[in-house]
């Protein structure tokens, strides 16, 4: 009994003990495994703090890029904006190509252009009066300029290449012109600095680059260029006849008493052509009107009055018996016609037609006659007209009775060189070569080309033009002084 009772006892001792040895097994395991899990995790805290850290230093470098390139994008726009600056300022202050210069002239120098219109601000008086002046027969519109003002440009870009800079900067033209346009034009004084150096000094410097280019001085005929003076002193002694009449523009015609015009006048501004060997001529003169006493209004009225295209002045104004019943009608003819015969008498009377005058076209020498372009180009020359350049005592058409006075005497006039031209013995012959007038002026040798070539040769094997310039000059003064009509062929009315 009791050796059964020990066995058992023994049995569950062993069991107990086994039973321990498991519990501390299962405890030892749950430890590992507890281990492994703290050692799991802080290795998962692990990987999260690196991707973290991983997460914060890619940040880092991004926001390093972000902001080096947002430096770079300013330095590009700093540096963009500073080349365009800078191409700015280059191109102010460069020199410009003609078109360029054409183009700032006008936008700077002509447009910025401003009038006095309040007349207590301005000066006062009407513009020079054309009384015993010489006056064109017939105003009419140049139609056809603005197409030869286009051949001009484009045979100027035959001999100045597009992107040649050689005229005055952007900056300089600016600069002139708000110092020409900061007030109004209220008087002559100011017209003339502003033709001066808004007109005169530009044209000069554009014909003095032609005039340096062979071929365009050749064909343009500029030989030593252009100047612009305000007296006749710069003239060559040859132009003796033509200082003395700028000098004087009066008229001292029979009849006429000298009282009638007592101060002499100057020209306001004259155009020198200057010749290859030296010599200086006269090429046109200028008259300064202010805008403020011949106004756009009065010209356009006066010019293209009722629908007509032209004035015709001995029929529409000296020799007209009417009056017209509107007074601003009557103040733009006045205002419109009082201008040519100042500036048309101081180029004929006694002898200013220089050379340079005559051109070869014969279109260009019915403009500078202010005669019918159209009747001069086509007109037959043996089918003569009336006196185109009739010398007519033009007074401003302001008061009726001086008018009709004057209506009469230019009815008389026009009959007489009427007569006159029927009665001379007018010889009909084809117009002299340019050439041929340039050899006369330069004594050069006779121009082949020149329809009337043996009628110039001082002998059948001569070279040269039997008349010297000043003979010539004589010769016609003393005509113009005799008998103006006397072997002269009217070109139009």
């Amino acid at each position: 009994m009791s050796s059964r009772r020990e066995s058992d006892f023994a049995r569950l001792e062993q069991l107990l003990r086994e039973a321990d040895e498991r519990a501390e097994q299962e405890r030892r395991r749950a430890e590992e495994a507890n281990e492994r899990a703290e050692l799991e995790r802080q290795r998962a805290n692990e990987e999260r703090m690196r991707a973290e850290e991983e997460q914060r230093t890619r940040q880092e470098a991004d926001d390093r890029a972000e902001l080096e390139r947002r430096r770079a994008e300013d330095e590009q726009r700093n540096r963009q904006e500073a080349e365009s600056r800078a191409q700015i300022e280059g191109k102010k202050t460069r020199p410009t190509t003609f078109e360029e210069y054409i183009r700032a002239c006008h936008t700077l120098l002509s447009k910025p252009l401003r009038i006095q219109t309040d007349r207590s601000l301005s000066t006062q008086g009407s513009i020079t009066s054309p009384k015993n002046k010489p006056c064109p027969t017939l105003l009419k519109p140049w139609t056809d300029f603005p197409v030869l003002q286009q051949q001009l440009f484009e045979r100027i870009y035959e001999y100045i290449p597009r992107d040649a800079g050689l005229f005055s900067s952007t900056q300089y033209l600016t600069e002139l012109g708000q110092d020409l346009c900061d007030r109004p034009l209220a008087s002559e004084k100011d017209l003339e600095a502003y033709q001066r150096l808004a007109v005169e000094r530009p044209t000069t410097h554009i014909i003095s680059h032609l005039q340096h280019i062979e071929e365009a001085r050749r064909e343009l005929n500029l030989s030593g260029g252009i100047i612009f003076e305000n007296h006749a002193n710069t003239l060559s002694e040859s132009n003796e006849e033509v200082q003395q009449s700028l000098q004087d523009l009066r008229i001292s015609s029979k009849g006429q008493a000298s009282s009638s015009n007592p101060k002499p006048r100057n020209a306001n501004q004259i155009c020198v052509y200057k010749e290859a060997d030296g010599t200086r001529s006269l090429c046109m003169v200028v008259e300064y009107k202010p805008s403020h006493k011949l106004l756009v209004f009065n010209l356009r009225a006066g010019l293209l009055r009722a629908g007509k295209g032209s004035i015709n002045i001995p029929e529409d104004v000296i020799n007209r018996v009417t009056i017209p019943t509107n007074p601003e009608d009557n103040s733009a003819e006045e205002k419109t016609l009082t201008p040519p015969p100042s500036v048309f008498h101081a180029r004929i009377h006694p002898f200013e037609r220089s050379p340079i005058i005559l051109r070869p076209r014969k279109l260009r020498t019915a403009r500078n006659s202010c005669g019918s372009a159209d009747k001069i180009v086509h007109e037959d020359p043996k089918s003569p007209s009336g006196s185109s350049d009739e010398t007519s005592d033009v007074k401003t058409p302001s008061k009726p009775k001086a008018r009709t006075r004057q209506s009469g005497t230019g009815q008389m006039r026009s009959s007489k060189t009427s007569q006159a031209a029927e009665e001379s013995d007018v010889r009909h012959q084809q117009y002299c070569t340019q050439a041929c007038l340039l050899g006369l002026v330069r004594k050069r040798p006779l121009d082949d080309a020149c329809p009337n070539v043996n009628a110039h040769r001082a002998h059948k094997a001569g070279n040269h033009h039997a008349l010297e310039r000043k003979s010539l000059a004589k010769l016609m003064l003393r005509q113009l002084a005799e008998n103006p009509d006397n072997g002269c062929e009217p070109l139009g009315k």
